[in-house]
């Protein structure tokens, strides 16, 4: 006996599988990530908790979910300069400077008011949220808003002028 198929069921079979990749590009696994983020688009996904570094072409990596978290307004972050401690790239914070790169490939030095990178000196001011890997600074520094990058994907020290 050969079934056949109605057009409302072959519609709904078509329309599944046009939407599959989208309902599974919105879940997220809980135990990679504790705290799933917005990622913009009405889906939450688990944003990935690595941050690259790079000195002087030597490059690592950091977990920021295995470096302790602090509280600041409200929000769990970990301190830049814990994230370049755990590194372990060489390098006094008083003599660099530096500047980050969002996935999306934005620099901050790519804008006129943030052409400036931050000096290793400022870098216990600032604070990345390890489920999104935005940076916040404390607003002492002043910063415009071009410094704080969404989802950081590198962080690049260069040795200062």
């Amino acid at each position: 006996m050969r079934s056949r198929i109605s057009y409302v069921e072959a519609c709904l079979v078509s329309i599944a599988l046009l939407i599959a990749p989208c309902v599974g590009a919105c879940s997220s696994d809980s135990s990679d990530n504790p705290a799933p983020a917005t990622n913009g688009d009405g889906c939450t996904s688990s944003a990935p908790s690595n941050v690259a570094l790079d000195y002087k072409g030597t490059a690592a990596t950091v977990d920021l979910n295995k470096l302790t978290q602090q509280d600041y307004k409200g929000e769990k972050v970990v301190s830049l300069s814990k994230v370049w401690e755990a590194s372990a790239l060489t390098g006094d914070l008083a003599k660099l400077e530096f500047d980050f790169e969002g996935d999306d490939g934005f620099r901050p030095s790519s804008k006129d008011r943030c052409k400036t990178k931050i000096a290793g000196t400022q870098l216990g001011q600032g604070y990345v949220l390890p489920d999104v890997r935005s940076l916040v600074w404390d607003d002492a520094l002043g910063l415009p808003g071009c410094y704080a990058v969404k989802g950081v994907a590198k962080i690049y020290a260069t040795d200062k002028p």
